[in-house]
């Protein structure tokens, strides 16, 4: 956990590089060059810049995002649900984990794993699928459909793992591998899809935020709900400084 302590360590230098880009997003700025801009002026390292890139948004985006999101439970019953597997699982492993997350300025949680852990892959294993596929159930869909990158390393053995819990826990549902996960997401229509993909989001997908319902709903008492990085709610507007 040493590299999350030297986040930390960094938060102040975090929050003020955080209220410039967003400033800048707001006036029009395309994030790439904004992000670039603003990270080499105060020397941020690779760590840094993944958290400002996953927490960063311009406003109209931010707002867009959160209007797709599903704020009742009753909305995903019977419905068919795709899911964004690496996406999601990553993020949902993370919070089990007691692993840091962060809140985005379009409110969803996101993990910073590949911050704090740059030299390892999280490991993905049948007792955490299971108790996120239990998670699923408490929503009562009618099924639930898992996009996995087939690039990725055991890729074809979490199908095998995520199809045999689907079975033995009685959801109905399969795990597909894809070439290209992000266009199969973007090419489905009205059904809902689990993904903090704002790429995805942005093209009106509507979602819902399952690491935060189960976090408020089951792990509440268990996870820290302080969040040392919950970004949604600075503004630049209470940034005095000059740029």
């Amino acid at each position: 956990m040493q590299d999350y302590l030297d986040i930390l360590e960094s938060t102040s230098i975090l929050f003020k590089a955080y209220r410039e880009i967003i400033f800048l997003l707001d006036q029009g700025y395309p994030k790439r060059t904004t992000l670039n801009f603003v990270a080499n002026r105060y020397s941020l390292k690779s760590n840094l810049r993944n958290i400002l890139n996953r927490s960063a948004f311009s406003e109209n985006e931010a707002i867009r995002i959160n209007s797709l999101v599903l704020k009742s439970t009753v909305q995903l019953m019977n419905k068919i649900l795709y899911i964004d597997a690496y996406n999601q699982l990553v993020t949902f492993f993370s919070l089990i984990m007691n692993e840091p997350l962060i809140i985005s300025r379009d409110g969803l949680y996101r993990d910073i794993f590949s911050s704090i852990h740059p030299k390892e892959k999280f490991a993905i294993d049948e007792n955490l699928i299971q108790v996120y596929i239990e998670g699923l159930k408490k929503l009562e869909p009618k099924q639930v459909i898992f996009y996995l990158d087939a690039q990725k390393s055991h890729s074809r053995i979490h199908k095998y793992l995520i199809e045999s819990k689907l079975q033995q826990l009685g959801v109905s549902g399969s795990a597909i591998c894809l070439k290209s996960v992000d266009k199969q997401l973007k090419q489905i229509e009205n059904d809902i899809i689990l993904t903090h993909d704002s790429i995805i989001l942005l093209t009106g997908k509507i979602t819902f935020d399952f690491t935060h319902w189960y976090h408020q709903g089951f792990k509440k008492d268990i996870y820290p709900t302080y969040f040392p990085l919950n970004f949604q709610n600075i503004t630049w507007r209470d940034f005095n400084e000059n740029f």
